[in-house]
């Protein structure tokens, strides 16, 4: 059973703080920024484990992420243990990609 898990982030003190602080701190130190993702995220935990992150990205659709958050067995044993939960929830294995969501809206 999949369980949610609560928000705790005030998203406006947040968005306060990003607008503010952070972009001076990204142009004193000279990031450029290469995108704008705007997206929402929901969470569960499974089996007290495994965190699912179901996110809807703007203009690019949903996608969703499954991160062990107990480790109990080798990275090899844990990896294996992962690869069957995706097979137990008939997640197509073809479309799991590593690629970062900015990296979608930057034409090469």
């Amino acid at each position: 059973m999949l369980k949610k898990i609560s928000k705790a982030l005030n998203l406006s003190m947040f968005e306060l703080v990003y607008d503010n602080t952070l972009m001076k701190i990204f142009d004193a130190i000279g990031l450029v920024k290469i995108a704008k993702v705007s997206k929402r995220r929901t969470q569960y935990m499974y089996e007290d484990k495994y965190e699912f992150s179901f996110d809807k990205v703007d203009n690019l659709g949903y996608f969703v992420e499954i991160e062990a958050k107990k480790s109990e067995l080798s990275l090899e044993e844990e990896y294996e243990k992962l690869i069957e939960l995706v097979n137990k929830f008939n997640i197509d294995i073809s479309k799991i990609t590593t690629k970062r969501y900015p990296y979608y809206f930057i034409k090469s």
